[in-house]
């Protein structure tokens, strides 16, 4: 019996943290860009960008949040798979750990084609590739570039009565 709560206390306590690092990066960015604005002086178009992704994120955190309320109370139905843009998922990543990848004058380099496509759960993947990135940034070295390309191989897949075609996806963060 001892065990059984020794394990539960131990999943317990990888869900509180796995959960605290799906919300951690996009505040962080949120919270850098929040700072870019107070304290320094920006051109309008710039602020313009650094509020609508300051809106976008809080949204995402939002979608999070109640996704995670969802899960913990076991609701069929949480996730909402659809067809996702690869490179629209990427180009926002990217923009959510520029802010950190600049503190450590890392640069990034990006060959993302068009017309590569997924499934999946649009704040779920963009949460997982944030992950990805934000690992490459801490394991680079200052002044060090992150490259990150995608590739799709074509192909067909089948789930039930849906079929779609399926892209293999390749990241290489150097």
């Amino acid at each position: 019996m001892s065990e059984a709560i020794n394990r539960n206390i131990d999943d317990y306590k990888q869900i509180v943290g796995n959960l605290t690092h799906e919300i951690k990066t996009p505040l962080t960015s949120i919270i850098g860009y929040a700072e870019l604005l107070k304290n320094h002086e920006c051109d309008r178009e710039l602020q313009e960008q650094a509020l609508d992704y300051i809106l976008e994120e809080g949204k995402r955190l939002n979608s999070i949040t109640r996704k995670m309320i969802k899960l913990s109370r076991i609701q069929p139905g949480l996730l909402n798979i659809e067809r996702q843009d690869v490179k629209k998922m990427l180009e926002t990543s990217l923009m959510a750990v520029r802010m950190k990848a600049g503190q450590k004058q890392i640069h990034f380099t990006s060959d993302i084609p068009e017309g590569i496509f997924c499934y999946g759960d649009r704040e779920f993947l963009i949460t997982m590739m944030e992950n990805v990135l934000d690992n490459a940034i801490k394991a680079s070295h200052e002044g060090g570039v992150i490259e990150v390309r995608a590739a799709g191989e074509g192909g067909t897949g089948t789930s039930g009565n849906r079929s779609w075609n399926r892209n293999r996806l390749i990241f290489w963060i150097r």
